[in-house]
């Protein structure tokens, strides 16, 4: 699961070749033997290729931590949103209500924005 996470975030800069092998290994759950048959190379390029691709994902995230920090602030904006539904539905003054909608609008942005990434 992390690696699929990490390739949604990474595959892009990742060799053609190796993106195409952890995708099909991945997403679409082909056996070493399977993907060997549609690229026309030995399982063992296969699982050489797939832990390459996996190699350099890991080492991507350790340097740049892009993925460790889309899910912290995916997981800061879920809890900003829940206190401040929260707190919209304790309050009793108009302008506390106007002010926490408008946070509740703000995090819906922040959320739909990181689902889009």
């Amino acid at each position: 699961m992390h690696i699929t996470f990490l390739l949604d975030f990474y595959g892009g800069v990742l060799a053609d070749r190796t993106r195409e092998l952890l995708e099909m290994y991945y997403f679409d759950d082909m056996s070493l033997a399977e993907i060997a048959d549609a690229v026309g190379i030995t399982r063992q390029g296969v699982r050489g290729g797939i832990k390459k691709g996996e190699e350099e994902l890991l080492f991507l995230e350790e340097k740049l931590g892009l993925a460790a920090r889309h899910s912290a602030i995916t997981e800061s904006a879920k809890r900003l949103l829940s206190l401040a539904e929260r707190l919209k539905a304790e309050t009793e003054t108009q302008e506390t209500r106007a002010l926490l909608d408008e946070i509740v609008k703000c995090t819906d942005a922040v959320l739909y924005r990181e689902k889009e990434e």
